[in-house]
């Protein structure tokens, strides 16, 4: 996607501020762009700000990632986790402050509450996924599953009425999520999660899938094209989001129809079968995920 020119993209935020990224994150990665980074100074970093400590502590140990032991530090949590995970808690962390700090009423903030669910749902799904098809790598997986509806939180924060919309573009009209989502809104979470995402330096690629997340009909449904790393994270996320029960959580619908027009897709395009389904399906009900009902 190119960039879009200066009126091009005021039209697209349509009065949405894409926040900066957090100081401690820039800190962060101009540490890791030193020939020789330090973990102790990142380690500081991360300790001058106790929310991100505890997200980091509190990810460690959740079910997802059982590692049968616990940390005594800081620095031991950054080692056991790795810099790439450590990177999506603080994006997620801190976007998740900015629409704390934000002027929202009792509904918007009870519904970016279910959205902060989601997302984190959607990433552990991912990750369980590719670490069971190996066809993307973990981190990549779970960072994607927390940036994907990024644009989402932005929505919710400027539009009031963004809720009601989004349960009706997820009820079955004929026509994509974000068509319409650009219908009421002459923009969607999708373009503007790209923009977020690509203004707080997540991998290009990424980006990408974030774009064009609510086209997978279009991308998937070719199936005599030759596979891609774009095809291969955006199947990932799609599975990850039907089984984390998206359509449930942030738009209370019964039924999944963006999965029933691209189910087939995904899984011939993931050569997944039916006992491969329900296996994954199983590993990601034991962590919690899509079990719960949420109507």
């Amino acid at each position: 996607m190119k960039d879009a020119a200066d009126g091009e993209l005021d039209k697209i935020l349509h009065g949405i501020r894409i926040p900066s990224p957090p100081q401690l994150l820039v800190d962060i990665q101009l540490e890791m762009l030193d020939p020789d980074p330090s973990l102790d100074r990142i380690t500081d970093y991360i300790c001058a700000d106790p929310a991100m400590s505890a997200g980091i502590l509190k990810t460690l140990h959740s079910p997802f990632y059982c590692l049968g032991k616990e940390a005594t530090s800081i620095r031991q949590a950054v080692l056991l986790l790795g810099m790439k995970t450590v990177f999506s808690i603080i994006n997620m962390i801190s976007l998740r402050s900015e629409a704390i700090n934000e002027q929202i009423s009792e509904e918007q903030l009870k519904f970016l509450n279910r959205f902060w669910d989601s997302s984190t749902d959607i990433a552990i799904s991912a990750s369980l996924i590719a670490l069971r098809l190996r066809v993307i790598p973990e981190d990549t997986a779970y960072l994607l599953g927390l940036f994907s509806n990024a644009g989402i939180a932005l929505m919710a924060q400027r539009f009031d009425d963004y809720p009601d919309v989004i349960a009706k573009s997820y009820s079955g009209l004929d026509e994509r999520i974000v068509d319409t989502e650009n219908r009421c809104f002459d923009t969607n979470h999708a373009v503007l999660g790209y923009y977020m995402a690509r203004s707080w330096k997540v991998p290009k690629q990424v980006c990408e899938v974030i774009r064009v997340h609510h086209s997978a009909k279009e991308l998937l449904g070719d199936r005599s094209e030759a596979s891609s790393p774009t095809k291969d994270m955006l199947a990932i996320l799609k599975l990850a989001e039907h089984f984390a029960c998206l359509h449930k959580v942030l738009a209370r619908q019964d039924n999944d129809c963006e999965w029933e027009e691209i189910a087939d897709d995904v899984l011939f395009y993931l050569d997944i079968n039916e006992d491969d389904y329900i296996d994954i399906k199983n590993a990601i009900n034991e962590q919690g995920i899509g079990t719960s009902s949420f109507i």
